[in-house]
């Protein structure tokens, strides 16, 4: 895939229900990378040194809530209600601490991104549904300035679906 082109492939978090209303998030890979790496740097470990990010480190050699936010498959699989409510008060402390290192302003965009999930989740929580991940790709990463008005549908082994048209 050439670079420009992988700017332009993304997740999508949501609740997995068919309500188009729920909240949802999304990312390109690269952008959730660097976000999941500041929420590991926040829990005072560093990403690239755990096992299926480059390095060998146990995941159990660490005390994190936001483990199964943190080593989840970026774009396939769920979260259950349960771990969704176990994220939520360590993901909300994260976004209140980087709102306050108001000199700092490439945190904004992570605190906005950590805020939003935080709604996300709460809504998953409160629906008892579990939180999807999926691929997106295109202008359906909001590039466009249009907000997403669907839900991804599940992937099939070895096929690949078309994404969700926008409103």
């Amino acid at each position: 895939m050439r670079g420009d082109e992988e700017d332009h492939v993304g997740l999508v978090l949501c609740p997995a229900d068919d309500d188009t209303d729920s909240p949802d998030i999304s990312w390109s890979y690269n952008r959730f990378d660097v976000f999941r790496r500041r929420l590991a740097q926040a829990g005072g470990f560093t990403l690239s040194e755990m096992r299926g990010f480059g390095g060998e480190r146990p995941w159990d050699s660490v005390s994190t809530t936001l483990e199964p936010l943190l080593d989840h498959p970026d774009d396939d699989g769920t979260l259950t209600p349960a771990q969704c409510a176990a994220i939520l008060p360590r993901l909300e402390a994260i976004a209140d601490q980087w709102r306050q290192c108001d000199n700092d302003p490439l945190l904004k965009p992570y605190v906005d991104d950590a805020l939003q999930l935080v709604t996300v989740l709460r809504c998953g929580v409160d629906k008892n549904v579990d939180l999807l991940f999926a691929q997106i790709a295109g202008d359906w990463l909001g590039l466009t300035g249009r907000r997403w008005s669907g839900r991804p549908r599940r992937r099939r082994r070895g096929r690949r679906t078309p994404p969700v048209p926008w409103r």
